[in-house]
């Protein structure tokens, strides 16, 4: 399946190993993600009782994005932090309703900026801080200053500010900072996506489109 693997040169116990685990997928909802998305929906219950059996994870979540046009009511969702024997969370992805995009750039930063947010001790429901651990899954990459950002880039944009709409200020100045290990399956080549992964100990998966 994989035409290109990268593996970071980081470790996690320079991401907070020692701290108990939590798994987030962030998934690119839009249209041509939809064989990803209903995929995933057939694996999560059996990742779900592997991990209620191992106890490898203490809390699962899911981030499923967009972007900023008429097609979504808001960019970003995020099902909250849930126990692995929580049956809500396989709800909550066979309710994904994969809409609009079509492999081009989307709120990627949005979603990373939730995630962000998520990764607190405090938006965990036990308060604890977490390991966690990210996979996230999407066929385009994401908006990125220059004369080709489109309009929903551009409202992006507007909506993160200037300096937050950067990715080495997000990766630096938000991600890095937390026990966040980002690991990606894409099947497209964007350079951010590596050095998330090179920066926080992850990997970055490429496969072909015809995998997908």
């Amino acid at each position: 399946m994989s035409a290109f693997n990268y593996k970071s040169r980081g470790s996690t116990e320079e991401n907070g190993g020692s701290h108990p685990e939590a798994l987030c997928f962030v998934v690119d909802s839009t249209a041509s993600m939809g064989p990803w998305i209903r995929a995933l929906t057939k694996i999560l219950p059996e990742l779900i009782q592997m991990t209620a059996l191992t106890g490898s994870f203490q809390y699962l979540s899911i981030i499923v994005y967009g972007d900023y046009d008429s097609r979504w009511d808001k960019p970003v969702e995020f099902s909250g932090w849930l126990r692995p024997d929580d049956p809500s969370l396989g709800q909550y992805a066979a309710d994904m309703e994969p809409k609009g995009g079509g492999g081009h750039p989307e709120a990627v930063k949005t979603a990373l900026y939730n995630l962000v947010d998520a990764s607190v001790a405090t938006s965990f429901p036990d308060g604890v801080l977490h390991q966690v651990r990210v996979l996230h899954l999407t066929d385009a990459s994401a908006h990125i200053t220059g004369s080709n950002l489109d309009a929903e880039g551009r409202a992006e944009k507007k909506h993160l500010g200037k300096a937050k709409f950067d990715w080495v200020h997000l990766t630096t100045r938000h991600i890095v900072p937390l026990p966040i290990t980002y690991s990606c399956l894409t099947t497209v080549d964007f350079v951010p996506y590596f050095y998330l992964a090179e920066a926080t100990g992850g990997a970055v998966h490429r496969i072909k489109e015809t995998d997908a």
